[in-house]
């Protein structure tokens, strides 16, 4: 499945689809949320928090 069509799934509230994205995205942001967190647990909860944001807010993504 393309990029594109699992964000369109995701906009739909395809749980499967989120799992997807999370699996290709959670690594490289999980790296990014280390790099600002004081520790492991901080970084692991501001991943969290980003996953939701990003599920959240899906809808105002315009594909740029």
């Amino acid at each position: 499945m393309s990029l594109n069509q699992l964000i369109e799934n995701c906009k739909r509230n395809d749980t499967k689809a989120q799992g997807e994205l999370y699996k290709l995205f959670a690594s490289k942001l999980f790296s990014l949320c280390l790099k600002y967190s004081r520790n492991h647990a901080e970084a692991e909860d501001n991943l969290q928090d980003a996953f939701l944001t990003i599920f959240n807010k899906i809808e105002q993504y315009k594909g740029k």
